[in-house]
């Protein structure tokens, strides 16, 4: 496996993912919203082979454009998922438009990509890997109901997706995340603005008494994206002992 193509490249773990394979010499398609942030990224990572879009994959016609932009790329390897977030959406009584919103965010844009990647694996007979990046909010009561509705979602994508198309050497997995920390990811921007709620949320969530890192989730992302993981279907979940949850 050497060309892999990763949504929400442009910062939290989708960036660290970018950086750890880069290292390892993947040719890369790093897909990111902010122009700014991906310019960074490109000259960072500094590889030639690598290709770079900045899309808001909100909204309808940037989404058509990068499927254009990916009509022309005549192999892939892996697609890891790492777009998605809550917005800043947090009321109860949501809106129809607000709930749109978090969906396209989290699960309508990747299926999309899904669609025309399988497709063209199929038709070239190609393997193709697809990791989701999943949150334990579509799991338990710890997020908004808009995001974690749409992380939901994504899980019951995800497990049916994954038994379509298995026949077809298409191998899709989801990985159900815990609390995590990068430097600029959610918990790392509330580490830096509000270091006491960040502390209250470790005393109260995380029996281990600290957040996972990049550095401990990508060694599983790369393991899944062997062969000798083929054999693990559907959810893993990696939440530093975090949920109640009896997945697996």
């Amino acid at each position: 496996m050497k060309n892999l193509l990763i949504t929400g490249a442009s910062s939290g773990l989708g960036k660290k993912i970018c950086e750890h394979f880069s290292k390892k010499n993947f040719n890369l398609v790093c897909i990111g919203k902010t122009s700014i942030k991906i310019q960074k990224l490109k000259k960072n990572l500094d590889n030639k082979k690598n290709l770079y879009f900045s899309y808001d994959l909100m909204k309808d016609k940037n989404l058509v454009k990068l499927i254009d932009k990916l009509k022309k790329i005549k192999k892939l390897d892996g697609v890891i998922h790492c777009m998605g977030g809550g917005l800043g959406i947090h009321e109860t009584l949501i809106t129809k438009k607000n709930f749109i919103k978090l969906f396209n965010c989290n699960l309508f844009a990747q299926s999309e990509i899904n669609n025309l990647l399988i497709k063209n694996a199929i038709k070239r007979k190609n393997q193709l890997r697809i990791i989701h990046i999943s949150s334990v909010a579509s799991l338990e009561n710890v997020a908004s109901i808009g995001y974690s509705s749409a992380k939901a979602a994504l899980n019951i994508y995800s497990k049916i997706l994954a038994k379509k198309f298995i026949k077809d050497k298409i191998f899709v997995k989801n990985l159900i995340l815990g609390g995590f920390e990068t430097e600029d990811n959610s918990f790392g921007r509330l580490k830096k603005k509000n270091l006491s709620a960040y502390k209250n949320f470790i005393k109260k969530r995380m029996p281990l008494n600290r957040l996972s890192y990049s550095s401990e989730i990508i060694p599983i992302i790369e393991f899944m994206l062997n062969s000798d993981s083929e054999v693990v279907s559907g959810d893993l979940v990696i939440d530093n002992y975090e949920t109640n949850t009896f997945r697996n």
